[in-house]
């Protein structure tokens, strides 16, 4: 039997019963959970759309592949391949932070030069957002990072806040100045210009709270907009019944593009 659950607005949704990626690994002092989906837009021939755990170095993103491009799910791939290539083995005795940074400016570089067609003066178009957090159990402090709409949610007050900030901006119609297209563009992405530009901010681990990390095709704000509105966290779920909830969303939604989130709950050893 279908189970549901209850949106803000009282309208009941059927939960979503497809498959979960969920893992759990120590990082120190530090216990971390995290469950994720993964689904195909309508308007997508495949998933564009990747989820990173890299354990030893802390570290959870989503890579999203840019614009619908043949390459996306490509470059989405790439990204995270050579994010895992750069950061592997590199989390103790570091500035992980500092190696974070390095890694993403690297990944960058190896993306643009693959991106051009051998032989050719031509770019291959392909390109992607990322989004992701380090966590640091001896500080008690995650670092949010991001290139492009792929977003970063905190927990706070049994809400989700945005922490990060989508790098897009209103697109022109073609043949006018005047009129602008619904779809904004993004400004930044990973593999499109030679130095990205990162966003990075730090805030303090509340021990039980989740962090949760979306492609565009799940962000809180489009799924209200399309008058399904996503689930709070709720303390009283657990992690796998809470990424189900807003799966579950997700799915009652229009789904026109890749959909990708992941939430995480860093557990900090008692007397931390």
């Amino acid at each position: 039997m279908n189970q549901a659950y209850e949106t803000d607005n009282a309208t009941l949704l059927p939960t979503y019963s497809g498959p979960i990626l969920a893992g759990e690994f120590r990082l120190r002092r530090m216990r971390v959970l995290h469950a994720g989906f993964s689904l195909p837009g309508a308007n997508r021939l495949s998933n564009e759309d990747r989820l990173y755990v890299a354990e030893e170095f802390g570290v959870i993103a989503v890579a999203d592949g840019v614009g619908g491009s043949a390459s996306g799910g490509k470059s989405a791939q790439d990204c995270i391949d050579l994010m895992q290539e750069h950061l592997s083995g590199r989390g103790q005795g570091v500035d992980r932070t500092q190696a974070l940074r390095e890694a993403i400016v690297w990944t960058n570089g190896r993306m643009l030069a693959q991106s051009w067609q051998p032989g050719g003066s031509e770019r291959n178009p392909g390109g992607c957002c990322l989004a992701g957090v380090l966590l640091d159990a001896d500080r008690a402090e995650f670092t949010t990072f991001h290139v492009g709409d792929a977003a970063v949610y905190g927990q706070s007050d049994a809400k989700w806040h945005k922490l990060t900030s989508d790098h897009l901006e209103q697109a022109a119609r073609p043949g006018t100045d005047a009129r602008l297209s619904r779809k904004p563009r993004i400004r930044r992405a990973m593999g499109l210009t030679p130095v990205p530009k990162i966003d990075l901010a730090t805030y303090p681990i509340r021990s039980m709270e989740r962090l949760m990390i979306t492609s565009d095709g799940c962000d809180l704000r489009y799924l209200s907009d399309s008058g399904v509105p996503a689930p709070d966290p709720d303390v009283g779920r657990t992690l796998d019944e809470s990424i189900r909830d807003l799966a579950s969303a997700v799915v009652a939604g229009p789904l026109r593009d890749d959909s990708t989130a992941v939430m995480i709950e860093a557990v900090l050893d008692a007397g931390d």
